[in-house]
């Protein structure tokens, strides 16, 4: 499975010549038809077709109820063409390895795995903008499915195909393989031998091809129907002032690291802040840098405890309190910010009434400040796939729960955070102690 113009056909074809048998009647895109048709009909049962995806909650109650009477046995004979509906006629028939291609099992896989429990998923990925583009030029082909497809809705579709995909596998349970389409092609001709036989492994079947695998390539005609400028995100200008954001940062001995934290603080090109120092009674000299700071910085207030709260937890509740902003950012004190931080979450928040917080993408780091690894590399090995995060997106707070945050923590750092503080008017603000 993977989104529509994501590679899969060339996975199909490839594991067909190895051996695992795509079926008696195909299209162009090897996929088997009565597959199509079967996928087909469940969307249109839930008021949905490929290229608009029904209701998430409407396609899973179609998927339960629709097409009961169909059972292994039948569904296989369908794919060997064979007028038998006994098990050992067609086993006789076939006994090897054998796949079903169709990009809507993206959409509609639980039903697939309820019939076929024992089957493996290979998932096919590929570059977003890569998918947006193929999308729209082939939309006008004769020889493949019909849609009116616009940059915006065309990225949508490859997000929801992506999250959808990400659900399905993680529920499920079932044996994933996710492998990208630049992997496959890749003119690095170690990479692109290790994945392929990385696939075949994962099939159980004798290698096949390794290599030779490329890019199709496109016509310049082809290329000149969508300008690269008409399929990025439309970008709006981010807000420098605006409702008051409190700044807490909660310090604990990190002397070494508060310069580059404030200084990352200070130059947020969002500039309506109030910023709180804490200190939990450090043994390092961090109040001395700290203080330094709010003699530069009429925004700065210094709160410093007499006795070691012994919790973070507990200073960022003396913080909250302390706060008279609209939103709330906890910048812990052994991280730094991106310039534009503050402005990307404060605009998203201004923008929907009901969100309650906005993080944002982040990255390791050593001491030195030196990368050692995105966070993403992280989700794709624990979801199967880190699209989901390649993109901005809103999602219900249970429902996260529910589907990432059970599974792994994906807000990495208290510090990515932002939430809207929800008080009354009659509420006093604390001033804090000594300082």
């Amino acid at each position: 499975m993977g989104m529509h113009r994501s590679g899969t056909s060339m996975v199909a074809r490839a594991m067909n010549a190895a051996g695992v048998y795509s079926g008696a009647v195909c299209d162009h895109n090897e996929e088997a038809l009565y597959a199509v048709y079967l996928n087909e009909f469940f969307l249109r049962e839930a008021a949905g077709s490929w290229w608009q995806p029904p209701e998430a909650q409407v396609l899973q109650k179609v998927l339960t109820e629709a097409a009961q009477d169909l059972d292994a046995a039948g569904i296989f004979g369908t794919h060997l063409k064979h007028p038998s509906g006994r098990v050992w006629r067609q086993r006789m028939h076939w006994n090897g390895p054998w796949l079903i291609k169709d990009p809507r099992l993206c959409l509609t896989l639980p039903w697939w795995y309820r019939v076929f429990p024992e089957a493996k998923v290979i998932w096919v990925l590929r570059d977003e903008e890569a998918v947006v583009n193929s999308l729209l030029r082939r939309q006008g082909k004769r020889d493949e499915a019909k849609s009116h497809l616009t940059p915006e809705l065309a990225r949508a579709l490859v997000r929801t195909y992506n999250d959808r995909a990400g659900e399905h596998v993680r529920n499920l349970g079932c044996p994933v393989m996710t492998v990208r389409y630049e992997d496959l092609t890749s003119s690095d001709v170690a990479l692109q031998r290790m994945t392929w036989y990385a696939l075949y492994q994962f099939c159980g079947v004798r290698p096949g091809r390794l290599e030779g695998f490329s890019p199709k390539n496109e016509t310049v005609k082809e290329k000149e129907t969508v300008s690269a400028d008409a399929v990025k995100d439309p970008v709006s200008p981010l807000p420098t002032h605006g409702p008051l954001v409190s700044v807490i940062v909660p310090n604990y001995n990190h002397a070494p690291y508060l310069d580059e934290r404030i200084t990352s603080i200070l130059n947020q090109t969002y500039q309506n802040i109030e910023v709180l120092l804490m200190d939990d009674l450090s043994p390092d000299h961090s109040r001395d840098v700290l203080r330094s700071w709010a003699e530069k910085d009429e925004r700065i207030t210094l709160m410093f405890n007499a006795e070691n709260s012994g919790s973070p937890f507990a200073q960022w509740q003396r913080g909250a309190r302390w706060a008279r902003g609209k939103y709330l950012w906890i910048a812990e004190s052994d991280d730094y910010a991106a310039p534009d931080l503050l402005a990307l979450h404060v605009q998203a928040l201004e923008s929907n009434e009901r969100a309650v917080m906005a993080y944002s993408h982040s990255h390791l780091v050593d001491e030195r400040s030196e990368f050692l690894r995105d966070f993403r590399d992280d989700y794709a090995f624990i979801f199967g796939n880190a699209a989901r995060w390649s993109h901005d997106f809103t999602a219900n707070g249970p429902q996260e729960v529910a589907n990432y945050l059970v599974h792994s923590n994906t807000y990495p750092t208290q510090a990515v955070c932002c939430f809207a503080r929800r008080f009354s008017t009659e509420s006093a603000r604390r001033k804090p102690p000594g300082g």
